[in-house]
């Protein structure tokens, strides 16, 4: 069965700061790869149809890299710059008609 899923990727990243001072927390290599392209890989596998990624903290560089890697239209990261992104993400993304949640992540 597909599914849609947001992922939860604003964070200030402040605990990873020393590792990865100029990227997102979402964008950290694990094993060479961004730990977001091992999280939508997975997602992928699992049967996810719409992606909707929520972004904060250094948004242009996450959106950059998602319209390289996945121009893919079913996988989107808007760039909600408000204080609580995930929040108004999620208000948004669960309003959209044709949304099939299965689990929320």
């Amino acid at each position: 069965m597909e599914f849609d899923a947001i992922i939860l990727a604003g964070g200030l990243g402040t605990r990873l700061r020393s590792v990865v001072a100029d990227l997102p927390k979402c964008m950290a290599p694990v094993n060479g790869r961004p730990f977001l392209e091992i999280l939508i890989g997975r997602l992928r596998k699992q049967g996810t149809g719409r992606l909707i990624l929520s972004t904060g903290y250094l948004s242009e560089v996450i959106e950059a890299w998602v319209r390289e890697k996945y121009p893919d239209p079913q996988i989107s990261a808007p760039g909600d710059r408000r204080s609580d992104p995930g929040r108004h993400c999620i208000q948004r993304g669960a309003g959209r008609p044709g949304l099939q949640w299965r689990y929320p992540v």
